[in-house]
């Protein structure tokens, strides 16, 4: 479907205290690609003002804002034990269930700044693997918990949203994280390396 596709889509989630660097990400990546992108914002709540500078930010680009605060109740008493993340970050679990017509997509956390076209990104064949990323530099004993060597960044994401879709990987990323909640240090981070194993 995206092969006919028009417009580029890059999902990213904030909240109000991250606006500002959201936008900085926007800016980068319109300063370097020469796409059309589909902006598609996951935040709780945002206030009418920042809306109005993500709005201002992505100048003629489409903006979709989607209110997760309600999506977020899915989490019950998750403990943040990183100052720097918000469970607003776990927005990206619910990429599947959108309305959007992409069958796979661009996520980015907003504390990145992007140096090229983020369409050499986005042409990468996934096959039958559920994203594309770079590994992170964790201590190898974080990684062994979660039953491998390898341990991937989720701050930059080619996500297979269809094959997310089909494997019903919302409830499979909510259920652990549910689960695991008083065991893992990087929310979002952790459980996507979690339940997406091999396939990335």
């Amino acid at each position: 479907m995206n092969g006919t596709h028009t417009l580029l889509p890059v999902y990213m989630s904030c909240d109000d205290n991250y606006v500002v660097h959201l936008c900085v990400v926007i800016a980068s990546i319109l300063n370097n690609t020469k796409s059309r992108i589909h902006f598609i914002v996951l935040a709780p709540n945002l206030s009418g003002e920042n809306k109005q500078k993500i709005a201002t930010a992505c100048g003629s680009n489409e903006l979709s804002i989607v209110n997760t605060s309600i999506k977020l109740n899915n989490f019950s008493n998750v403990e943040i034990k990183c100052g720097h993340i918000s469970l607003s970050a776990c927005s990206r679990f619910f990429i599947p269930q959108l309305d959007f017509p992409y069958e796979k997509g661009i996520y980015l956390d907003c504390d990145v700044v992007v140096n090229g076209d983020i369409k050499e990104l986005f042409d990468i064949d996934l096959g039958e693997n559920y994203a594309a990323a770079v590994d992170d530099f964790v201590s190898a004993k974080h990684a062994a918990k979660f039953g491998s060597l390898r341990y991937f960044n989720s701050g930059v994401l080619l996500l297979n949203i269809s094959k997310m879709r089909k494997d019903n990987l919302t409830e499979v990323l909510v259920g652990k994280l549910n689960e695991l909640k008083h065991l893992i240090r990087y929310i979002d981070q952790d459980i996507l390396n979690l339940v997406f194993g091999g396939k990335v």
